[in-house]
């Protein structure tokens, strides 16, 4: 007599099964089938006919089908017009190939490969992420041709829609952004701020997309805005937002051009605006991409972003600028300086786009050192992974509950020094790792998940150093989500023979 057990118990099951096995197993019964039927239909991404997840999409979708879509990625700038009278004899006859080579019948059909996605598009009813895409190597007068599909995916999925990414130029917002074009439930908003025109007067587009902003301002819980060149000034769009009341998450991507004293962002007002509200925050620095030269350390936390107070704070993604050695002992502090009126409220921390020195670590953890802290999480970037290193961690973080190290090399006492000749005589200080690492334990650490990535060097012996980690961290769950036998024994890709 087959197990009858409820779906939600055999979705419990099936999470404890690879997914390689689980792929043959859709027989078994129709919780599998189901199971493995919405994770193969859970992503959809429309592109053109040339690319096979359309393809896919094209020859496979049915209304049934369609309702295990949950995210849905639209890109439509290869697509023919949908009202265009002409036969798309160059997307069709590709289609008719494709479905020969593949052995399949081709159904006779009067629809356009254009009508058939739209209607594709309308059955997806159970859509709650979208992303609209027109990227830099995209040509922004075909997607404008094609923005049909965005407002058939913006009608068809507007009541529930929770996530919704804007990855086009500023050109493509008025076409895609109208008075309908209004969310009730939106929660997560990501968008670019870029022009495919240096001629763009994009003043002009800005005030549009803070209206439509401000339209979601009752439901929008994270607000993620992307200027990746500094060709454009984003103060237009930040000071003509409104209070966000339910806004908990910022992420800001930012170029350095633009990060001067005399250069207001709108971002710091902002910032300011929803102090009380934030519980992370994100922010990236792009470029220069001018000759001028980085900011110095002071003055770039003496900018008015880093210097709005946010007392609520428990997440921080802060990136930083790649400064010259002569700036190392300026950077350490700033940053502890930085840090010191969150060290009550952050629980997690990642500090990007810099590699840290020892002592700037220790400037960084010191913070931290304190009963109050209740930091879990750190992510950071080191020129070396050392014994002391791991010593300093577990002596002042003794709660922290993940940690993740990149690192160029290995050493086994650091003390910020930069050791000119190190890359020559590497193997002597490896060795000095693999021997003093042997001799350390940190059992009663609260360590769980440790991800430690080397990215340059580790003399040949990164097979012997994981096993000793694995064995010196025991109650370390996962090491780079694996568990510690497997960490042991994947392939050392810092060797020079491989």
């Amino acid at each position: 007599m087959p197990i009858v057990l409820p779906y939600d118990i055999w979705c419990l099951i099936a999470t404890f099964i690879p997914k390689s096995a689980l792929s043959k197993l859709y027989g078994v019964n129709s919780a599998f089938f189901n199971i493995l039927m919405n994770e193969a239909y859970r992503e959809v991404n429309i592109y053109h006919v040339g690319d096979e997840r359309t393809r896919r999409c094209l020859m496979n979708m049915s209304p049934t089908i369609a309702k295990r879509v949950q995210t849905l990625t639209l890109r439509p700038h290869l697509l023919p017009p949908v009202d265009s009278r002409k036969p798309a004899t160059f997307f069709t006859e590709k289609l008719r190939n494709y479905i020969r080579q593949a052995g399949k019948p081709m159904k006779p059909s009067t629809n356009s490969v254009p009508q058939t996605l739209l209607r594709h598009i309308t059955h997806m009813t159970e859509v709650a992420s979208l992303t609209i895409g027109c990227y830099p190597s995209d040509d922004v007068q075909l997607f404008s041709k094609a923005t049909s599909f965005v407002h058939t995916a913006f009608s068809t999925h507007g009541s529930r829609l929770l996530s919704l990414t804007l990855a086009i130029p500023l050109e493509a917002y008025s076409n895609v952004l109208h008075s309908t074009a209004v969310f009730g439930s939106l929660e997560e908003l990501e968008i670019t701020l870029r022009v495919a025109y240096a001629t763009t007067d994009y003043q002009k587009i800005l005030p549009l997309i803070a209206t439509f902003v401000n339209q979601h301002s009752g439901t929008l819980k994270s607000l993620s805005v992307d200027t990746p060149e500094a060709m454009v000034d984003p103060f237009q769009l930040f000071s003509n937002l409104h209070n966000l009341p339910r806004l908990r998450k910022l992420c800001i991507c930012h170029p350095l051009d633009r990060l001067r004293p005399n250069c207001p962002t709108g971002i710091e007002s902002f910032l300011i605006q929803h102090a009380e509200l934030l519980k992370d925050f994100r922010i990236r620095f792009v470029g220069p991409f001018k000759d001028d030269p980085l900011p110095s350390p002071d003055d770039f936390f003496l900018h008015p972003i880093l210097q709005a107070q946010l007392p609520n704070l428990a997440t921080l993604d802060l990136g930083l600028c790649q400064w010259p050695k002569v700036h190392k002992k300026s950077v350490g502090d700033n940053i502890a300086r930085y840090l010191r009126p969150l060290r009550k409220s952050l629980s997690r921390l990642a500090v990007r786009d810099y590699v840290l020195t020892f002592p700037e670590v220790e400037s960084l953890v010191t913070v931290f050192s304190c009963r109050e802290s209740r930091l879990r999480s750190l992510e950071m970037h080191m020129y070396f992974l050392s014994c002391d290193l791991l010593d300093l961690l577990y002596k002042h973080l003794p709660d922290l509950y993940h940690l993740e190290l990149r690192f160029d090399s290995l050493l086994s006492q650091d003390d910020g020094t930069w050791i000119a000749n190190y890359y020559w005589n590497g193997y002597d200080v490896t060795s000095a790792f693999v021997r003093d690492m042997a001799d350390r334990h940190y059992a009663d650490w609260a360590l769980r998940h440790f991800t430690v990535q080397p990215l340059y060097y580790c003399s040949g012996r990164w097979n012997e150093c994981r096993t000793l980690l694995a064995a010196a961290l025991p109650s370390v769950l996962t090491f780079n989500g694996l568990s510690g036998d497997q960490f042991s024994y994947i392939p050392d890709f810092t060797r020079p023979d491989i």
